[in-house]
């Protein structure tokens, strides 16, 4: 397999997680044509190990042990591929609302070619 300079990533689900008392949800994603797990679609289709183990990842990252007391937070539920997809849209208006100078310069370092002067897309957005 030949991978990409720019690999797409597929988002497939993620975990709704509350960190400190704010809202830092996690996306999973696979990357497009991985051998192991490229024709994985939605978070139903990943092994249940592979959740588990994502979701101890991320519950515990934070941690140094003997160094750092546990933080305060949770995995409060797993969603799939749609809400992922929405998440993430909602996130980029909120990126151009509150950085709208920033959205030339991505576009045109953007590598999908499809963005016009003043919008960007991201690689949720792109029709398939």
């Amino acid at each position: 397999m030949l991978y990409q300079a720019h690999p797409q990533a597929i988002p497939v689900g993620g975990f709704r997680m509350i960190d400190n008392g704010e809202a830092d949800d996690k996306i999973i994603a696979v990357l497009e044509g991985d051998p192991l797990y490229g024709n994985y679609r939605e978070i139903q289709d990943c092994p249940p190990a592979l959740i588990e183990r994502l979701r101890h990842y991320f519950l515990t990252y934070k941690q140094v042990p003997g160094v750092t007391p546990p933080q305060p937070c949770e995995i409060t539920h797993v969603y799939g591929r749609d809400e992922a997809l929405d998440l993430i849209r909602r996130s980029c208006e909120d990126y151009r609302e509150r950085f709208p100078d920033m959205a030339p310069r991505l576009a045109a370092i953007s590598n999908s070619g499809t963005e016009t002067e003043g919008e960007t897309r991201s690689p949720a957005d792109k029709p398939r």
